[in-house]
């Protein structure tokens, strides 16, 4: 009987472990700076914290790094950190459906998969896959042009995908 409580503890222990996600080694607000956000966005930024924290959803690592420019006007980067590189590749394709709000374009050379895309004049950006992470460029604005912010942009998203 002895013998047998550590056994039974490692498998309890493995069992409650299994849903944790390691903290992870890179955040959204790493791979992005002020300037960098005043470029993509064309307008300086009125307000930015830079932000370390994640939290937990749905069995990943999820942080944000949020700018706001003129009102109206943000740029939001989101990485998401899965256990498993599958687990990130299911959720960037359940990201890619068709939702009647964003059109996706596949593109090449960018992590293991990306897809750019727009949402009418106001909103458009960067999905990316590489390895059990996904990561996401949302820039938001009045009366822009997605497809002169997708310009700006991909130099930045570029660099980010390198640093992950």
């Amino acid at each position: 009987m002895h013998i047998l409580r550590p056994i039974l503890l490692c498998a309890a222990l493995s069992v409650a472990l299994e849903n944790v996600v390691a903290q992870p080694s890179l955040v959204a607000c790493d791979v992005i700076d002020v300037r960098t956000a005043e470029t993509i966005l064309s307008h300086s930024i009125k307000q930015h914290k830079p932000n370390r924290g994640t939290q937990p959803i749905d069995g990943a690592t999820v942080s944000d790094c949020i700018f706001f420019g003129d009102p109206g006007r943000y740029l939001r980067v989101t990485l998401v950190e899965y256990r498993t590189a599958p687990m990130a590749r299911q959720a960037y394709t359940a990201g890619l459906q068709p939702n009647g709000f964003a059109t996706h374009k596949a593109i090449s050379s960018l992590g293991d998969a990306a897809s750019e895309w727009h949402a009418g004049t106001e909103a458009s950006g960067y999905i990316v896959l590489k390895g059990p992470r996904v990561l996401k460029f949302d820039a938001r604005g009045p009366g822009g042009d997605p497809s002169s912010a997708l310009q700006r942009m991909r130099p930045f998203v570029n660099s980010a995908v390198k640093q992950m």
